[in-house]
């Protein structure tokens, strides 16, 4: 156990009996609460600060990530030609072709996967896409390049 954290939540405690720190807490819930607004900026695209209106021709996804896995869940609609789906991806992207708007659709994957292997299932609308993920815990020594 560190100790110094420990002390670290007493003086806090400390101050929080005297009530230094109602102003911090009142202005910390104020600041949460406008960044949970409906309307707030969407801070993973920053230059958008409208809110994402979804595209209707674009299917529906769900990313699952369980132990060494990543599957990948896509709604299809009901115009889409089940035989002209193609599947394609790489290290950290799935594209899908075949769909009604005639465009692929990408999906960024949250982390590595391996190159090969995974399989695609198609079931009830849904295309479920499992892949294994790319767990490389493997030191690898660099040399070090001396300018003298």
């Amino acid at each position: 156990m560190d100790w110094r954290k420990t002390e670290a939540f007493r003086q806090l405690a400390h101050l929080r009996e005297k009530k230094w720190a109602s102003g911090v807490d009142q202005y910390v819930q104020n600041i949460i609460s406008e960044c949970m607004r409906e309307d707030a900026i969407d801070w993973k695209d920053p230059s958008n600060p409208q809110p994402h209106e979804k595209n209707p021709l674009e299917p529906e996804v769900k990313i699952i990530e369980i132990h060494g896995f990543i599957i990948v869940q896509i709604k299809l609609s009901e115009e889409t030609n089940m035989d002209l789906l193609q599947v394609d991806k790489n290290s950290y992207k799935i594209v899908v072709s075949g769909l009604p708007s005639g465009l692929p659709f990408e999906v960024t994957l949250p982390g590595m996967v391996h190159r090969r292997g995974g399989k695609a299932i198609l079931k009830d609308g849904v295309l479920e896409i499992r892949l294994v993920r790319h767990e490389d815990h493997e030191y690898v020594s660099l040399p070090i390049r001396k300018l003298d």
